[in-house]
């Protein structure tokens, strides 16, 4: 939606981050608008998901944080946020796994996530006394809507 937002508000320049300052061009932007509706229009015929987010959203179950920095023997909240694209509520499954001598205070968890809204897990974490070289990852195994889809989110916690 950023053609758009660009077209809605018509500024005197667009600070880019591939060319820099440009002057608002109308019909440069009309174009672009165009260009992303028709590769919206192509993404979505050929992701074979209810919603083609699903597809093309590599972040609609994530980890909060990401990436942190832990002792060794440190305990962490984590939150799971998971964002549903489609219209209807859905349901998912997820099994959290992680190194041996890490503490998760769920093995799994179920939820429903209402339609185009999200929804969040906590988890708490500790860590061993005795920490490896590469550190520690947390990993989300998820089901969404009854289809496995697998590993698809992590948190990295490093020393």
């Amino acid at each position: 939606d950023m053609p758009a937002q660009v077209l809605d508000t018509s500024p005197d320049f667009l600070l880019t981050g591939h060319g820099g300052a440009v002057a608002y061009d109308r019909p440069t932007v009309e174009r672009w608008q165009a260009w992303m509706d028709e590769w919206q229009a192509i993404f979505t015929d050929i992701i074979d998901q209810p919603s083609p987010n699903l597809g093309m959203d590599p972040r609609w179950v994530e980890f909060y944080p990401y990436k942190v920095r832990v002792a060794p023997g440190a305990q962490l909240s984590f939150r799971l946020k998971v964002k549903n694209h489609e219209p209807e509520s859905r349901v998912g499954h997820v099994r959290f796994r992680s190194a041996a001598g890490v503490l998760l205070s769920l093995a799994e968890a179920a939820l429903v996530v209402p339609g185009g809204g999200s929804a969040e897990i906590e988890l708490q974490v500790t860590f061993p006394p005795a920490a490896p070289p590469y550190g520690w990852t947390i990993l989300a195994d998820v089901t969404w809507n009854g289809q496995y889809l697998g590993e698809i989110a992590e948190a990295i916690a490093y020393l």
